[in-house]
């Protein structure tokens, strides 16, 4: 995940929950909301990137 995404995610979690650096805190930020399909696939697509990208570097 790009650091953009990263900053509009923790923006939208301002005061909830913590920044938008785990998986886990993504849910947990985003549960109760409303999101279209389009977001909901840029997250998912956005957090596959970031696994693939953890993946790599555990690897070397």
């Amino acid at each position: 995940m790009d650091e953009i995404t990263k900053k509009k995610i923790s923006a939208k979690m301002k005061g909830r929950k913590k920044s938008a650096t785990h998986i886990k805190h993504i849910k947990q930020a985003l549960t109760g909301r409303k999101l279209s399909k389009e977001h909901k696939e840029n997250i998912s697509d956005g957090m596959k990137e970031k696994n693939r990208n953890k993946k790599k570097i555990l690897l070397y």
